[in-house]
């Protein structure tokens, strides 16, 4: 997703989003690698489910601004 910027595609508002909301999901997804469980993993889908959403809009209103 950070790609988008260095190619011309996304500006720094949708890069700095992108680096924010993908270290939040990295961190989460990584703290239950060890002793995760049916939670952990419901958690990390539905987190996976706010991600997404919020990705596409930084890109949306990066690409507007």
């Amino acid at each position: 997703t950070l790609l988008l910027t260095p190619l011309g595609l996304a500006g720094r508002w949708y890069l700095l989003a992108a680096a924010l909301l993908g270290g939040a999901y990295f961190a989460y997804g990584a703290s239950g690698l060890a002793a995760g469980g049916p939670r952990w993993a419901r958690n990390l889908f539905l987190l996976s489910v706010l991600y997404l959403p919020l990705l596409m809009a930084a890109l949306v209103i990066d690409g507007a601004g």
